[in-house]
């Protein structure tokens, strides 16, 4: 098969699954502040000192991340993703039934390491399951996918504070 030929083919669907968590991730990220205001006024604090929910998120997401897929087994990439996933889906619920502030910055901060862990993971494993030609497009299709969660999670969080309350 010629490098043209063999460039038409298609990434794998486990490529587009993963753009899909990272669309999730995305928009599940950044939703937190559209809703600075009324996170605000539930717990009494500052605006100020509710922006820190994104600054948690993004330092863990940062910093805790790479430490936590330093500490991964190699072979463990499937597993890895999934526990990531988890993590970040009960964090953001346990962010939602939080009772206090500290609580809920806690639970932003371990939300932020499970998305940069899903990403990190998901990323490797996209190059890994696509041919050496498509493993830009595939890199290129879940950081796309990231990227459109983030645009829309800010939004649609205003949005749904103006429907909802």
């Amino acid at each position: 098969m010629s490098d043209y030929s063999s460039s038409r083919v298609g990434l794998p669907a486990t490529v587009y699954l993963i753009a899909i968590g990272a669309f999730a991730l995305g928009m599940a990220s950044y939703v937190t502040a559209g809703l600075m205001p009324m996170i605000a006024g539930a717990f009494s604090i500052s605006l100020a000192m509710a922006a820190q929910l994104v600054t948690a998120f993004t330092l863990a997401y940062g910093l805790g991340s790479p430490l936590a897929v330093a500490l991964l087994p190699a072979r463990a990439q499937r597993s890895g993703l999934l526990i990531a996933l988890g993590v970040f889906v009960l964090a953001n619920g346990a962010s939602a039934l939080a009772s206090g502030f500290g609580s809920l910055l806690t639970w932003r901060a371990i939300a932020g390491i499970g998305a940069g862990v899903y990403l990190a993971l998901g990323i490797a494993a996209a190059a890994g399951v696509s041919a050496p030609q498509q493993r830009g497009k595939a890199i290129g299709v879940i950081m796309g996918g990231m990227a459109g969660g983030t645009v829309l999670g800010v939004p649609l969080s205003l949005l749904l504070a103006q429907q909802l309350g």
